[in-house]
């Protein structure tokens, strides 16, 4: 039996890197990497991460199966917006990421924004197919 599962995990793109959500997997399954989308729940300001591009990531282990980087041409998102994350062309190259059962999955702010007006929060759903047995 399959579930399907959405975790959700807020992410602060101006805080110290860190993890904001860890999931460990009970049964073997995917990530839907090509699915991975956020939220804004505070705007991204226009002229923000000037010096350095907020990234995110999701990981199963040390591996990364999809990012979304603000970038450091910032042209602004308005609260409520969705931005799409970006599956990992080595690790999910057809856009699905296949777990062991005893997986870690984590969403990560792996790189903290830098420079200019650097606001922005996500509240990021990954998609996740889990095989219960």
């Amino acid at each position: 039996m399959f579930r399907n599962l959405t975790a959700t995990a807020i992410v602060d793109l101006n805080a110290v890197a860190n993890t904001t959500f860890t999931y460990k997997t009970l049964g073997a399954g995917y990530i839907l990497a090509d699915q991975i989308v956020a939220t804004l729940e505070e705007a991204i300001a226009a002229g923000g991460f000037t010096t350095t591009a907020a990234v995110t990531q999701i990981q199963v282990g040390s591996t990364v199966v999809a990012q979304y980087s603000t970038g450091t041409t910032v042209a602004g998102e308005a609260l409520g917006n969705t931005v799409e994350f970006t599956p990992n062309t080595t690790n999910a190259p057809t856009g699905v990421f296949n777990f062991l059962a005893g997986s870690i999955i984590t969403v990560k702010l792996t790189t903290q924004g830098a420079g200019g007006t650097v606001t922005g929060t996500l509240r990021v759903n990954v998609p996740i197919e889990e095989d219960l047995g």
